[in-house]
């Protein structure tokens, strides 16, 4: 998915991604397991591809709304395109926020 940095992203080799940047992100998948990593994604930017969190790349829900996740049993996905089970994905494959945050 095409998305906008809301932050600066700094990566160990010294590369650095500038807030309001145009990426994409795509979700990592288990070596061993075919299914997506639930707090870790790929991110695709001037033909370089890095790894990270999604907290690093996406801007985390308020308080508030994470606390109603963990009670109504309904999650907004990372990429915010969908409604899901706390401890589901997407259809293309990026998990609930709180997956991505560690809370399940």
């Amino acid at each position: 998915m095409k998305t906008t940095t809301y932050k600066e992203l700094t990566f160990k080799s010294g590369d650095v991604i500038p807030a309001n940047t145009e990426i994409e992100v795509l979700p990592l998948r288990h070596k061993t397991e075919n299914k997506s990593h639930p707090t870790k994604c790929r991110l695709f930017y001037n033909d370089k591809e890095y790894g990270c969190n999604y907290i690093s790349v996406f801007e985390q829900p308020p308080e508030r709304e994470i606390l109603s996740m963990v009670f109504d049993s309904n999650c907004q996905s990372v990429g915010g395109q969908y409604d899901i089970e706390p401890d589901g994905f997407d259809p293309e494959g990026f998990p609930s926020w709180l997956q991505a945050l560690g809370i399940v």
